[in-house]
């Protein structure tokens, strides 16, 4: 996908400043792109854009307003209307809009913790003067000449290295990081930021920015094994193109917000006073402490979804797929298992208190007795690979009040490491107390089973 559009920055009174985009446009591409070589990423040429429908362009073009000292963000205000993803695009320009100078003063070299989208990490600043006969050669329209007489032109190069941060809004899993962190950096880091930014002026401590370029690249490996690895890459261009005095004040922010961070943001509740990185951590923090109710979304909030609907329809399912399974003629047509797979998704959502209601409606069906046990067999099994943490604590108390049988049992648990999503200080506590249970220690099998799969998860959750 690529984005173009203009970038009108205001300076509204010391420190603060105003931008709002105009004219934004974008276009998607699933093709083999041609380029200049060499050829890889950063040199495909991308197909022309084109406007955005009115929604996309709201937000787009919704102001924001950030404080900046010495480089360092402070405060960031944004409309409260606006959605996750456009308030991270937002933070990640202002983020390529600023330089974060040194404590001591600016020199040709310097390294600084800042503030971005992965976190507050290690920021390394290196200028250096650049020969007047290169300018027009040398990455084509970054620098304006005319601003420039009697002059010196200058880049200034920051690489980002997010294996040295202080706070993270991201979680990084990979080996050559790890091996980085232990001080043993001899691999490619999987993630990778570096910025060039282009100006003029008469000493370092006067240049005026012309332009800028962010490469960003993440390789990865999609499989869990030694395979060719996929890179992602973004560029960021900004070019200066005139300099003029304010006569029109950029409009008012809608309704208003304060962050105090450009720290990535992930969806939230709704009317959430959430302001700050540290602010969603401990929300996250707190909705671990009841594993009943702790209930992770990709997206979207739950305060939007109709918890009666989704049970009413899950219902409806389990009846669906139990009727095919009793069914013989046309059974690979019925893809029971892609709609079993769809069901586990939907059930992931729901809250112990919720599974019970579906369980308890099941019960009192008015249908056969074998279609109501092929519904409840159905039930357990989904939510056993849901295994999001109001499904292990439903299992815990089906198996702990005996509603299960031994060997309807045995599964939950002999498979409890391997579908467990979050293992949580206060769920692991949980499965501690059904290992301890009557019904498990009774049950040599059971027993034997719920230490091995303890003791795996302990490995898991605190070694890997």
């Amino acid at each position: 996908m690529s984005i173009t559009g203009q970038v009108i920055v205001q300076a509204t009174a010391q420190n603060i400043f105003k931008f709002a985009m105009k004219d934004v446009g974008f276009s998607t591409f699933n093709d083999k792109l041609v380029g200049t070589e060499p050829l890889n990423w950063r040199n495909v040429i991308t197909p022309a854009t084109t406007p955005l429908t009115a929604m996309y362009k709201q937000h787009m073009e919704s102001p924001v307003e950030f404080m900046l000292v010495k480089g360092e963000v402070s405060i960031v205000k944004i409309s409260s209307e606006e959605p996750q993803w456009s308030v991270n695009f937002k933070k990640a320009l202002v983020a390529s809009l600023k330089i974060q100078l040194p404590a001591q003063g600016i020199t040709s070299y310097w390294t600084v913790m800042e503030q971005g989208l992965e976190g507050k990490c290690e920021n390394t600043y290196q200028v250096s003067e650049l020969p007047e006969y290169l300018i027009h050669e040398y990455e084509q329209g970054m620098i304006k000449p005319e601003l420039c007489q009697g002059k010196k032109y200058y880049q200034i190069m920051k690489a980002r290295d997010i294996t040295k941060c202080l706070e993270r809004s991201i979680f990084l899993s990979s080996k050559t990081h790890a091996k980085c962190l232990l001080g043993n950096c001899d691999g490619i880091n999987t993630k990778s930021s570096t910025t060039r930014y282009f100006g003029c002026g008469e000493t370092i401590e006067t240049i005026q920015l012309h332009g800028m370029i962010n490469e960003g690249e993440l390789q990865q490996n999609v499989l869990a094994f030694n395979t060719e690895p996929v890179v992602t890459g973004t560029k960021q261009i900004l070019k200066l193109v005139a300099t003029r005095p304010i006569t029109t004040v950029i409009a008012a922010i809608v309704a208003p917000i304060a962050l105090t961070d450009i720290l990535y943001e992930f969806p939230k509740p709704m009317n959430s006073q959430i302001k700050s990185n540290e602010e969603q951590k401990e929300y996250y923090q707190l909705s671990t402490m009841d594993p009943s109710s702790q209930v992770f979304l990709p997206e979207g909030s739950l305060e939007s979804i109709s918890k009666t609907e989704i049970k009413a329809k899950i219902i409806e399912k389990l009846t669906t797929v139990a009727t095919q399974l009793a069914e013989i003629e046309h059974f690979g047509k019925m893809e029971i298992p892609s709609q079993m797979k769809s069901l586990k998704t939907v059930i992931s959502i729901l809250t112990t208190a919720d599974l019970k209601a579906v369980y308890k409606s099941i019960q009192s069906l008015t249908v056969s007795i074998d279609l109501k046990e092929t519904m409840r067999t159905l039930l357990l099994d989904t939510v056993r690979m849901a295994g999001t943490s109001p499904c292990v604590m439903f299992l815990k108390e089906m198996i702990e009040t005996e509603q299960l049988t031994a060997t309807e049992a045995l599964m939950p648990i002999a498979t409890l490491a391997h579908n467990l999503k979050t293992p949580t200080v206060e769920l692991i506590d949980q499965i501690f107390e059904l290992i301890k249970s009557p019904v498990v220690t009774g049950n040599p099998i059971l027993k034997a089973h719920a230490h091995l799969v303890f003791a795996t998860i302990i490995r898991k959750a605190c070694l890997t």
